[in-house]
């Protein structure tokens, strides 16, 4: 992982203990905000937003 300013830039890949092989989170980013997606929900719009949001809402 890699620290611009105070912003994580580079998210390595995490994997789904338990689950597929195929199925894996990645992370994203949206104006500069990470955020989590799962393949498992990739045929819906989805994010698990993180704390860097608040007091963002959806």
């Amino acid at each position: 992982m890699a620290l611009a300013g105070d912003r994580l830039t580079n998210f390595p890949d995490s994997e789904c203990t338990g689950l597929s092989d195929d199925i894996g989170w990645q992370w994203q980013s949206w104006e500069g905000l990470p955020y989590l997606t799962c393949s498992l929900l990739s045929r819906w719009s989805h994010g698990f937003f993180t704390r860097d949001f608040s007091p963002r809402g959806p």
